[in-house]
């Protein structure tokens, strides 16, 4: 597979950084080799998108004369390759390498073998990247859901790369889990900027790899690793500029700062008070000439974004944030002293979560006390997402929401060993003093911009990673080595069953587990209930040879598994939209052959898209189907299917087969049922016979909820009365039986 042509260029990229700098740091030229790649990725699919030129042909082509381009450059080179053999590494070291391994290599066997299959990833991440495919460029098209459109590109840029060049997404968790271990190792450099021992240094990269939302992250399709690892980049080379003369370190700080905000609007608070460190650095060493590298590096950093900036413009009059109804909702609408502190207080708490039941009652009792004592709801609207409540969520193993307690306990114990750590240290002292507030600073910024919402613990990644080299630097300078190895050991412990245990990538288990689970069914692994329909319903539009297919989808829809599944790769557009969505599609017009559609259109047996009228011809809770239909035939079969459905849906509650007949079984059924029976609008069967539709409604539709009702609560009375209803309902059909069904 032409995969491996990127993945050599940079390995001859980083050989060729390695045999030419002066300095040859292999972790060092490893990340500036990652950063190079990431800005001639980012750049020339930008400028494959002005002549619709993103094509398998073209970006084969691409990295072919790149490779062909670095080998030629790498083969001049003279310098013979040695590498420096590591001498002395203690056991503590050795152990502690060993233990990173653990971790890396379950998650890269996770990132390989499991699909994409968060919720993000299949409403927009993935979907974004398959419409790129389709249209062969980067131009926004209709959709109802807008960040597809305006958000931050940079991660599915790469998956876009990967996927056309290996004709799949077996590789699209491969740029997180890259960023996981480019994290471990900028980290490390970090420490060895601020003076730390090799140890130390080790120390730290066995930290790092054992965040938990870090390990969860790694196999995703999220982006949040990515915009972490650009945001330590910025961080690693701002510290490198002050201990070295070299100006090629401030290109590399703005290609990290733009390529962190190309991947996630949210790197720009944590980069803002590092950045502001960095402005302070370069005038105190620049005097006045430091505003041609803040101009210099401001232009930079705009011509990185320009692309997204300007389809952005053209979108909302915004530059940055042109989807502004969705925003909205999570940026506060109050920036009171009080409310700050609220998110403050439960963004920390959140990550305190030690699943320890009587722990975690304290803790939320605790937060609800402080709520008081300050006079601040602790759900108010202005600073909570959708007023979720407060909890310390149960769900510890999942990629949306896990907590990082062990690190989270680490960095406050290490803020409150600071000053004795600050005045013990031989090192520059300003540097850290900087580093701090810069933590601080971003932490507070957070909670000031950003509403608390229940899976904000995964936004807060990047502040977790640039928070360990400090901690590491002031835990092992201030404390006995039996408890660095303690708390080391809990770190490790801690990350084990995030690493073996994923709830939605299980590597270990008897039966849920990666390697027993089909690949088409993984997709489903956070919403198995869609597995079935979306799967049914493929195969049928797959069979029909449908060529061109219209999704009337609402937003937060699960579009991803549609496209996968489609076995004869037809066109597919959407024809549900939204005020901010563009109205022309990128490849002309479009004229469905066939609709899909959501709940949003349960109860209609027909739409007209294009002056063409469509009938439902199948429904699976939450999909229907629709073909054109121009004499009515179609519409008119559904509608005698469904009562023929409903005759047996009927015998079977009346008459229950044996696996039926557990009650949590049945209870499972007439939910499913329940949900099935939203396929027609009851007015639509008046058409049939006078009030018919009526009778569905008031006998067949409320029976199952009675029954379902009656489960619920064990009240065997309305149990028994919605049987009542659905064995009239089958008398009624029976009686009209000829009419009904005479066609």
């Amino acid at each position: 597979m032409l995969i491996i042509l990127p993945i050599l260029t940079f390995a001859l990229l980083f050989l060729f950084l390695y045999n030419t700098r002066k300095i040859s740091c292999l972790r060092e030229n490893f990340i500036i080799a990652i950063l190079i790649c990431g800005l001639f990725l980012s750049i020339s699919t930008e400028i494959l998108s002005l002549i619709k030129g993103i094509t398998y042909f073209s970006i084969s082509l691409l990295w072919l004369c790149s490779f062909i381009l670095m080998l030629n450059l790498f083969l001049q080179t003279k310098r013979s390759i040695t590498f420096i053999k590591p001498k002395n590494l203690s056991f503590f070291e050795i152990s502690s390498i060993a233990g990173i391994f653990i971790i890396i290599i379950p998650t890269l066997i996770i990132a390989l073998l499991a699909p994409p299959n968060t919720w993000d990833s299949m409403t927009y991440h993935m979907p974004k990247v398959m419409h790129w495919i389709q249209n062969k460029s980067l131009i926004y098209y209709p959709t109802p859901e807008s960040r597809q459109l305006w958000s931050a590109p940079f991660a599915e840029l790469i998956i876009l790369h990967f996927q056309i060049l290996s004709h799949g997404d077996r590789f699209a968790n491969m740029p997180q889990w890259i960023a996981f271990i480019s994290s471990i190792i900028l980290n490390s450099l970090i420490v060895k900027e601020l003076y730390g021992s090799r140890l130390q240094q080790i120390i730290c990269a066995l930290l790092t790899a054992t965040i938990p939302m870090a390990i969860l992250q790694s196999s995703s399709t999220q982006n949040d690793l990515i915009c972490g690892f650009l945001v330590l980049s910025c961080i690693y080379f701002i510290i490198r500029q002050l201990n070295d003369s070299s100006r090629i370190f401030h290109v590399f700080i703005w290609i990290a700062a733009g390529l962190a905000a190309l991947t996630k609007s949210s790197a720009l608070i944590f980069l803002c008070p590092f950045l502001g460190w960095y402005t302070l650095s370069i005038f105190k060493k620049y005097k006045l000439n430091a505003i041609i590298y803040l101009i210099a590096g401001t232009l930079l950093f705009i011509s990185i974004n320009l692309g997204l900036y300007l389809r952005n413009y053209t979108l909302g009059k915004d530059f940055i944030d042109p989807g502004k109804c969705d925003t909205k909702e999570v940026v506060n609408q109050s920036h009171e002293p009080q409310l700050i502190l609220s998110n403050i207080i439960k963004n920390t708490a959140l990550h305190l979560n030690y699943s320890i039941k009587p722990l975690n009652m304290q803790i939320e009792n605790a937060v609800q006390s402080i709520h008081s004592l300050i006079g601040v709801k602790i759900v108010d609207n202005r600073n909570t997402f959708a007023d979720y409540k407060f909890a310390l969520t149960s769900a510890t193993k999942h990629e949306d929401t896990a907590p990082n307690p062990i690190h989270m306990t680490l960095i406050l114990f290490g803020f409150v060993c600071f000053w004795s750590f600050i005045k013990n240290t031989s090192a520059p002292k300003p540097t850290f003093w900087f580093y701090l507030f810069s933590i601080l600073a971003a932490w507070i910024m957070f909670a000031y911009l950003l509403k608390w919402q229940p899976w904000v613990s995964r936004l807060q990644t990047p502040w977790f990673l640039f928070c360990m080299p400090l901690i590491t630097l002031i835990l092992t300078s201030r404390t006995h080595k039996i408890i660095q190895i303690t708390l080391l050991l809990f770190a490790f412990i801690f990350a084990m069953p995030v690493t073996f245990k994923n709830s939605s990538k299980k590597i270990l288990g008897t039966n849920k587990n990666i390697f027993k689970i089909a690949r088409i069914d993984q997709y489903f692994s956070n919403k198995p209930d869609l597995a079935f329909p979306y799967q049914d319903m493929a195969n049928t539009i797959n069979n029909l040879k449908i060529r061109n297919l219209g999704l009337g989808l609402s937003g937060e829809t699960w579009e991803y598994p549609i496209a996968i599944l489609l076995k004869n790769s037809p066109r597919i557009e959407h024809l549900e939209t939204i005020p901010l969505s563009p109205k022309i599609y990128p490849l002309g017009t479009f004229i469905p052959d066939a609709i899909l559609t959501n709940n949003t259109h349960n109860g209609e047996a027909q739409i007209v898209k294009s002056n063409i009228t469509f009938s439902k011809v199948k429904y699976l809770y939450p999909l229907s189907l629709y073909l054109p239909d121009p004499d009515n035939q179609l519409k008119k079969q559904f509608l005698i299917n469904t009562l023929k459905n409903s005759i047996e849906i009927s015998s079977q509650i009346l008459n229950p087969p044996p696996q039926l007949q557990n009650l949590t079984v049945l209870y499972q059924y007439l939910d499913y049922q329940n949900k099935q029976i939203k396929s027609i609008l009851p007015s639509e069967m008046n058409s049939i016979l006078p009030d018919l539709g009526n009778y569905y409604d008031t006998l067949f539709i409320e029976g199952l909820k009675l029954q379902i009702q009656g489960l619920a609560n064990g009240d065997q009375n309305t149990f028994n009365l919605g049987r009542n209803k659905i064995n009239q309902w089958i008398n009624l059909v029976l009686q009209n039986k000829a009419v009904i069904f005479k066609n």
